[in-house]
């Protein structure tokens, strides 16, 4: 079985890793005066082994897309799938954070020491209709000039008609290697045919388009939504557990398999197998939380809190300048990385409680801001 609680336990693990990988994966971004983590096991950094979990960790946004997909095809297939709503939703939880943090970047994190970190110095405008531009291509979701990890967001947006779309056209495919293929097809025509029509004369300005460049030539980690549909339609990420569900402490096999992998697509074949390794990793994660439910429970809310704590973190340990020196305030990855959690967490339930008081004093405001509705005149 594979029910929304294991969705959102596996996103809880992705979102853990989205966090580990922007807090150690670029050091060039580190905080200033940050020298680098060091690990009680020396050779962690001194061979690279712990920057290569980090770029490992970036198999997060592959795994959303896979969720995403999953998910997709489960609602169309039970006709309870609505593209606009969801859409909303989107937007909705998106401009949530938008409206709270960037006012406070502007008021308290606008730096222009030129001595600081050109990340916290984003938010210097000198020039207002320069912001007001940025504002509104970020407020639409077009851009990501506010924080520049919100690119996913369009990629993401971009992708759900694109999967809604591919749900209808395989609707009649009743064979799993069939579909994959074609997923595999679709890949190679983002990556090698539309890619190389570019550079023709024909096609030179083909990227300028919005539509080809949104939803032709997406991200390639964006097509693992058409994997995660696979999957759902086949129901193979059941059938891929089943085995497990005899073996005792089944759990140590699905944490097993993990390293494996890790290993795999960071020293032999590359991202280039994602599409044999995102099914593994979700399988191997899922098994690992049916064997410890308590576990599963606490990723389960971390995975309730996947859009906020995305939407959050890198202002913390990017942007932020006075955050950035306390979530680099030790050496070691793993401190600093329970810091960002716990900063991120905590402003991603403030962010929940500010709109739910904001709900409740709905109408308190509406008597504040709005005159009272004209009453019409009683009949004779």
């Amino acid at each position: 079985m594979f029910s929304r609680d294991d969705t959102k336990a596996v996103k809880g693990l992705a979102v853990l890793m989205m966090l580990f990988h922007h807090l150690v994966g670029f050091p060039d971004r580190y905080a200033q005066g940050f020298e680098g983590f060091e690990t009680l096991w020396h050779g962690l950094t001194e061979r690279g082994i712990l920057i290569q979990i980090a770029y490992f960790s970036h198999i997060c946004v592959s795994l959303f897309f896979f969720l995403g997909g999953y998910g997709l095809y489960l609602q169309w297939k039970a006709e309870r799938y609505h593209l606009m709503e969801h859409i909303k939703r989107l937007y909705r939880s998106y401009w949530r954070v938008l409206l709270l943090f960037i006012p406070i970047a502007l008021i308290f994190f606008r730096h222009n020491n030129p001595e600081l970190p050109a990340l916290c110095r984003i938010y210097d405008f000198q020039d207002l209709r320069g912001f007001l531009v940025n504002l509104l291509g970020d407020f639409t979701g077009h851009t990501a000039n506010l924080n520049k990890e919100w690119w996913f967001f369009k990629a993401y947006l971009s992708m759900l008609p694109m999967g809604l779309l591919f749900c209808r056209l395989t609707k009649k495919t009743n064979s799993f290697v069939i579909d994959m293929l074609i997923v595999c097809l679709i890949d190679f025509l983002r990556g090698i045919v539309f890619q190389n029509m570019l550079g023709t004369t024909l096609f030179a300005r083909a990227d300028s388009n919005i539509f080809f460049l949104n939803f032709i030539l997406t991200d390639f980690r964006a097509l693992n939504m058409y994997l995660g549909i696979v999957f759902a339609k086949h129901d193979f990420i059941v059938r891929l557990k089943k085995p497990f569900s005899r073996l005792r402490c089944s759990w140590l096999y699905g944490l097993a398999i993990i390293p494996v992998v890790f290993y795999l697509r960071s020293y032999v074949a590359g991202s280039f197998l994602d599409i044999f390794y995102i099914p593994c990793f979700v399988v191997a994660a899922s098994v690992f939380f049916d064997g410890i439910p308590l576990v599963k429970k606490g990723f389960m809310i971390l995975g309730r809190y996947s859009n906020n704590l995305w939407l959050v973190h890198t202002f913390f340990c990017y942007y932020f300048f006075e955050f950035t020196k306390i979530v680099y305030c030790t050496k070691s990855p793993l401190i600093d990385w329970m810091i960002l959690l716990g900063l991120s967490l905590g402003a991603s339930v403030f962010v929940d409680a500010f709109w739910k008081l904001m709900k409740y004093l709905r109408p308190t405001l509406r008597k504040i801001f709005l005159k009272p509705e004209p009453q019409e005149p009683a009949k004779a």
